[in-house]
């Protein structure tokens, strides 16, 4: 693969990332949906909402949000530095780039009909999948087989 089309490639993945984590970022935070989410796993230990105070239900909240907000700060950590060994060549990088590629491809319809309220998250999603589409056409030429 060539320079170019190795940037193209870390280009499409960096964007395919921030949109995914957008789309988990505004997915699990909230409130609703962690009360929800809350209610389920209190059920297991036979409590209630009614059984948690406001306060440790905020504070509970917030410490969901920082820990992934964390989260979401080491994957992008982890997949920068696979970017630069992808740029490199490394052989172990490009076969990780590959797979995130296909589980994007994949992912994108799935996440944009499953995101309601924001139309220009949808369209992200769909259109996102055209330069993933073209990453893995890149992958499949005979010079880039691992």
């Amino acid at each position: 693969m060539n320079k170019k089309s190795r940037i193209i490639t870390i280009l499409t993945c960096i964007t395919g990332d921030a949109a995914f984590f957008y789309w988990i970022y505004f997915s699990f935070t909230k409130m609703e949906r962690f009360k929800g989410l809350l209610a389920q796993a209190l059920v297991m230990h036979q409590m209630t909402l009614n059984d948690v105070s406001e306060s440790d239900l905020q504070q509970l909240f917030s410490v969901m949000v920082n820990s992934l907000i964390t989260a979401l700060i080491f994957f992008s950590l982890f997949h920068l530095v696979v970017y630069t060994m992808f740029y490199f060549e490394k052989k172990a990088a490009i076969k990780y780039v590959k797979f995130v590629s296909w589980m994007a491809l994949l992912s994108s319809p799935f996440l944009a009909l499953s995101t309601k309220g924001s139309l220009t998250l949808q369209i992200i999603f769909w259109v996102i999948c055209l330069p993933y589409i073209w990453v893995i056409r890149e992958f499949r030429k005979p010079a880039l087989k691992t």
